[in-house]
């Protein structure tokens, strides 16, 4: 039987890959998920993510040309050169780390491993599609992550994996009061029947990139739940008063309280008792912990769901 695969797409951020780690060490993560890592900075947090998963034997990837942060500018400094080794070490003492590339104009710059592993691709850009049969070969391609378009569909004949960016994405935390509750994705549902191999999203993320966070004057926490017909739909619970950038851990409260008055979100996963942990003994974990806490949910309620149907 075919295993059903989701592959979802981090950036190398530390709390984006705190939940990784943390998900393997609780034994929250099964075989049917493949996190690919965009990495952004030579972070010892990115080298302690890959050990957990090796350690694990769990499949993951790694883009090779990353195109946000400055991982390829720090890792070649000669300073880095012990980082740079263990690192590449990886790939090519283990199976279960996939090279992973993102193909774009300048993808020819890039030299492909010699790895007797396969690799995946990163296709989103019409304008390489032609060229994606001789890239294929040249490195060693087994997958491609392609959005749900016609011209990627018809000349790709390779593994495809449907890649979308599900999370509806507010300019401030307090816009997401003006519409607490949204449809996120049925990828899951229909990506077989309509021809994929897999699904692959953001998460609770998105696609858009920022370098670095901010004080935001609202605090909200973003989790994604089943509805009654197994479509996956993300509810934000926002923080009421959000006028200023005073109290934090006040606003966190607020959504807290939100969040444990809420009937939508599985209550049987590690990160939702957490939250309510959190709650309960009035503890301010810092926004990093809320939005680790938010993906391990996500992952940890696909891979769940996956297992369900791997099973059927």
């Amino acid at each position: 039987m075919e295993v059903k695969v989701y592959y979802p797409y981090l950036r190398g951020k530390q709390f984006e890959l705190i939940a990784l780690c943390e998900l393997i060490e609780r034994n929250l993560i099964g075989d049917n998920i493949v996190p690919i890592v965009e990495p952004i900075k030579a972070s010892t947090a990115l080298l302690s993510f890959m050990d957990a998963f090796v350690k694990a034997n769990k499949n993951f990837g790694i883009i090779q040309n990353p195109e946000h942060g400055a991982f390829l500018h720090e890792v070649e400094q000669p300073k880095m050169s012990e980082y740079k080794e263990k690192y590449f070490s990886f790939f090519s003492a283990n199976r279960c780390c996939l090279p992973v590339f993102i193909l774009n104009k300048n993808i020819n710059r890039i030299e492909p491993l010699t790895l007797k592993q396969k690799s995946i691709a990163v296709c989103t850009e019409e304008d390489v599609v032609s060229s994606i049969p001789k890239l294929g070969v040249k490195y060693n391609i087994d997958r491609f992550l392609i959005p749900d378009e016609r011209i990627f569909k018809r000349e790709i004949t390779g593994n495809k994996i449907l890649m979308a960016d599900n999370f509806k994405k507010q300019q401030r935390n307090a816009d997401y009061a003006k519409a607490e509750d949204d449809f996120f994705s049925d990828d899951h549902l229909y990506f077989e029947e309509e021809g994929y191999k897999g699904f692959s999203d953001f998460s609770i993320i998105g696609k858009e990139y920022t370098e670095s966070g901010f004080a935001p004057h609202a605090v909200a926490i973003h989790l994604v739940y089943f509805d009654p017909e197994n479509k996956l739909r993300v509810h934000h619970f926002v923080s009421k008063s959000n006028a200023d950038y005073d109290d934090p851990a006040g606003k966190l409260e607020e959504a807290l309280e939100e969040f444990v008055k809420s009937t939508l979100i599985n209550r049987d996963t590690y990160a939702y008792n957490e939250f309510k942990r959190f709650y309960d003994n009035r503890i301010y974990s810092g926004l990093g912990v809320i939005k680790k806490l938010s993906l391990m949910h996500h992952i940890e309620l696909i891979s769940r769901y996956l297992q369900e149907r791997n099973m059927e």
